[in-house]
């Protein structure tokens, strides 16, 4: 494996979680539901093709979600 670019990656890293910041304020405006644009109740992410989370937004469960999502993205690709 080459050498890493450091500023390289932190590029990246910070694109993708500006990718799934934007997801998760999509989904407020288009939401219908108060749980979603009033409470924030939710959190979106972006994973790699084995379901580990790559990037993940901002929300009010997040102490949660970091936990738990990487087990329920696994089981839907498990699914499908």
């Amino acid at each position: 494996m080459g050498k890493v670019d450091i500023f390289s990656v932190e590029v990246v890293k910070n694109a993708l979680d500006s990718i799934a910041n934007e997801m998760f304020r999509t989904t407020i405006r288009a939401s219908k539901s108060p749980i979603f644009y009033e409470t924030y109740d939710f959190s979106t992410a972006i994973t790699d093709a084995e379901g580990n989370i790559v990037a993940i937004s901002i929300g009010l469960p997040l102490w949660v979600w970091i936990g738990v999502m990487k087990f329920l993205v696994k089981g839907m690709l498990d699914e499908g």
